[in-house]
């Protein structure tokens, strides 16, 4: 019988991102992809010991407000940038001691004002939030004073800070847009990459991942177009094919595309839903047959292990869509930690009852640690 590791529930209370066919860029043809092959996985079943040690809770939650809607989030140290959907509002918590630290929410149409913020990142010196409906950057420094906003002219549903200035992935799919635009810090567009080719406008699904598109890891910056099975690192200039992920009979083929048919009722095809490149392990999820998947890798291992996640051991779910070091981190609402306690010894104390509705939002962090089988290759 295989040893149950403890899970541990850490609870804070009051806490809570080519080929351009562009003369400027190119794709490194001398890199080779590292190839993983997906099969043989429709029957496994992956429990949340076989990768992850420990598993954090976070309420979010203070005394004028609780979290409907977590649009985006990122993390600079002990602070976590949250984006509240429901209020458009910015809060800053400190992990450390469950403070909140700072919170603005300025909503309208001024140059240091938001309409739709959609994507949050940070760097040394400032907070970006990218306003999608007003095409702008609004910027803040650290003490959330604001800076001097950025306009962008396109349509951009993600974005990441890179050392010389952003990148934005694209959402207009029309003929002669890009999916990728590098900019300067002023947000001129300086390279675009992967042209949209084909009308979109003919087909009657408009899908996109859910996840972000991009991801930083130890300042290096990887990029997944929408549910593509290709995995891109950016380094200025340069765009390098790094991931190839090989569904074999399941791939979809190149001349279908994906907005032709409902991605959820299909059983033909395995379908790329998002990626997470942490220090030792590169992890995907992908859609079959309506059900959700996921592989992980460890670099030090040529074969994945592939399968679902049964998340009724705790009854907690597996839908991560940040990453942090070696952290992974999702949402879920207050319903399903209270589940989730009341089939364990652990009962919900009653300030957790009182405090909490059911649809309030929470985080729940997943710090991960491959089991020895994984890299065994079992």
């Amino acid at each position: 019988m295989k040893k149950r590791r403890i899970i541990i529930f850490t609870i804070f209370c009051y806490l809570y991102n080519f080929i351009a066919l562009s003369s400027n860029m190119y794709l490194d043809n001398k890199v080779k992809p590292n190839e993983i092959v997906i099969s043989d996985y429709k029957n496994n079943q992956l429990e949340f010991n076989d990768f992850t040690n420990n598993i954090s809770i976070i309420l979010l939650k203070n005394n004028e407000h609780s979290f409907g809607k977590i649009t985006d989030l990122c993390i600079q140290d002990s602070l976590i940038y949250i984006l509240d959907g429901t209020t458009t509002s910015l809060f800053v918590f400190n992990s450390n001691n469950s403070d909140v630290v700072n919170k603005i929410s300025i909503n309208g149409v001024n140059p240091n004002e938001y309409t739709s913020p959609i994507a949050i990142d940070i760097d040394s010196n400032f907070v970006y939030i990218l306003d999608k409906l007003s095409k702008k950057i609004v910027c803040y420094n650290k003490n959330l004073t604001p800076a001097e906003p950025k306009k962008i002219d396109f349509n951009a549903t993600d974005f990441i800070k890179t050392e010389n200035g952003f990148a934005f992935y694209n959402s207009e799919k029309n003929n002669g847009n890009f999916e990728l635009i590098i900019t300067d810090n002023n947000c001129k567009a300086l390279k675009k990459y992967f042209p949209y080719e084909n009308d979109t406008t003919k087909f009657k699904y408009k899908w996109d991942s859910t996840n972000k598109h991009f991801k930083r890891i130890n300042n290096e910056i990887f990029l997944n177009r929408s549910h593509s099975s290709n995995i891109y690192k950016i380094n200025k200039d340069i765009i390098s094919n790094v991931i190839n992920l090989n569904f074999e009979k399941d791939s979809l083929p190149k001349s279908i595309n994906i907005n032709s048919f409902d991605v959820y009722k299909q059983d033909k095809y395995a379908i790329c839903l998002g990626f997470f490149i942490l220090h030792n392990t590169f992890i995907n999820s992908f859609l079959k047959n309506g059900k959700l998947f996921y592989s992980f890798m460890d670099f030090e291992n040529t074969k994945p292990v592939i399968g679902s996640v049964n998340e009724n051991e705790y009854l907690l779910p597996f839908y991560p869509r940040w990453q942090n070091n070696n952290q992974l981190i999702g949402t879920c609402s207050f319903s399903y930690i209270k589940e989730a306690l009341n089939n364990t010894p652990i009962k919900p104390a009653n300030w957790l009852i009182e405090n909490f509705k059911d649809e309030d939002n929470l985080l729940i962090i997943y710090n991960i640690q491959i089991n020895k089988k994984f890299n065994s290759g079992i």
